[in-house]
């Protein structure tokens, strides 16, 4: 037995005795500090923060529930309630008609698998559909829906090579990833995203279509696509689960992903923002229409912490501070601003294929060692890929941002971001993407 001494933790996305390369110690808003003492700007650290860190509101709360009682989601408990009524009744205000019910969850991969799980139940099939390169959870379903290479599970050698989970589900039906993009607002008479010709014959009998907004990463489709291809799910029979733990409560600059489209969903996912990240938790929220359909059936799951007091506190700050400071709409208007300095500065990099975003959530897919692309790279090897270059040199110049995959740098700020940081993140990225033009010229 060897007698080397390896760190406790099992750190993400590492080996064993792998350490990650710095700690972050403390926050406020949108700036981060870290253990060698600087402070840095978060354009990317997590989805989840959509309040930024240490907001007064979720502080009060997690506090608040540190004195309350816990009981499983098996009792009543008013505070879950409470955050029932205000998560219906604040974030899908716009919904009202369309809006049913919801279930608390303790994270948005538990949320999907659920809600997967109940479509199967309720249809009588087995047959399930989502996009390539998509991510739903790391759990049941939700992780078999996942069938992006670099978070499916698997394990990477730093020498290079992978080796996958074996599959355990052949109910799984993948839909090609959309070529359709947001960006660019197509006529309603224009003709099908291409990636769309084989939806009827993979939705034909099936239980659900889960799709996210931003599938991969960097793809933002239309509206016109995501009525198609719902119109034809709901034409075959099959729910639509629309995952909203990354889109959902105005990173978008609306309330949800789905709502620019005609189509509804059956069932909403929500995790991610949905508690601030301040604590773990997720949701299914079902329509009106999806209520009738259980009529008096029970729904017969349980699970010991979901529901907890401090996820159900942040749930109800979260609502509340998002509607009480106007943050969807200031979203929408400072993204905007965003994303056109994104786009000017990105176009005089040779780097930058393409830039792709709404509201606060913004992707920039790079060119690069074709290793490194996103359909094929599984975290595997000794090359640094371009994101990588990216991500090191902003971090190093005062702005910490995320490599989603090999070829894709993710921008996710705060929802309270300042105007002038948002200004400064896009000057640091402009250094960044220099260093990755000269990298890849390399």
């Amino acid at each position: 037995m060897s007698t080397t001494k390896i760190p406790a933790l099992l750190a993400c996305m590492r080996a064993p005795g792998e350490r990650p390369p710095f700690d972050v110690v403390g926050g406020e808003g949108a700036t981060l500090r870290l253990s060698d003492g600087r402070e840095v700007i978060d354009a990317g650290s997590i989805s989840a923060s959509i309040l930024g860190h240490r907001h007064p509101a979720l502080v009060e709360a997690i506090r608040g529930a540190a004195d309350a009682p816990y009981v499983s989601d098996g009792f009543g408990d008013p505070a879950r309630t409470q955050a029932a009524e205000d998560l219906l009744g604040i974030a899908f205000a716009e919904e009202a008609d369309w809006v049913g019910v919801v279930r608390f969850f303790t994270s948005a991969s538990e949320a999907n698998d659920m809600a997967l799980l109940l479509a199967r139940t309720v249809t009588g099939r087995t047959p399930l559909v989502s996009r390539q390169l998509a991510y739903h959870g790391a759990v049941g379903l939700a992780r078999e829906a996942s069938n992006h290479p670099l978070w499916n599970g698997g394990l990477a050698r730093a020498a290079g090579g992978w080796q996958n989970p074996p599959d355990t589900d052949a109910g799984w039906r993948i839909l090609p990833a959309p070529a359709d993009d947001v960006g660019e607002p197509r006529p309603a008479d224009a003709p099908p995203d291409p990636s769309l010709a084989a939806a009827p014959a993979l939705l034909e009998g099936a239980a659900a279509l889960i799709t996210d907004y931003g599938s991969s990463g960097t793809f933002f489709p239309s509206a016109q696509y995501h009525d198609r291809l719902v119109g034809a799910a709901h034409e075959a029979g099959a729910l639509w689960i629309s995952d909203e733990a990354v889109t959902g409560l105005g990173r978008l600059g609306r309330s949800f992903a789905f709502q620019h489209c005609s189509e509804q969903p059956d069932i909403v996912t929500l995790g991610k923002g949905l508690t601030g990240g301040a604590a773990p938790g997720g949701a299914v929220v079902l329509s009106r229409d999806f209520v009738e359909r259980l009529g008096d059936r029970r729904w017969m799951t349980y699970s010991t912490f979901r529901g907890h007091p401090t996820t159900v506190a942040a749930i109800s700050a979260t609502v509340r501070t998002i509607r009480d400071e106007g943050l969807i709409e200031r979203a929408a208007r400072v993204g905007e601003r965003f994303g056109r300095d994104l786009r000017a500065m990105a176009a005089a990099h040779p780097c930058v294929r393409r830039v792709a975003g709404e509201g606060l959530l913004w992707a920039l897919e790079l060119e690069g060692d074709p290793l490194h692309e996103s359909a094929r790279w599984h975290g595997d090897g000794e090359a640094t890929p371009l994101s990588e270059v990216v991500t090191g040199h902003a971090l190093a110049n005062g702005a910490l941002m995320s490599a989603y995959s090999g070829h894709v740098v993710w921008l996710v700020p705060p929802l309270v971001i300042e105007e002038a940081a948002l200004a400064r993140v896009v000057e640091i990225l402009d250094g960044a993407l220099g260093a990755a033009d000269r990298a890849a010229d390399a």
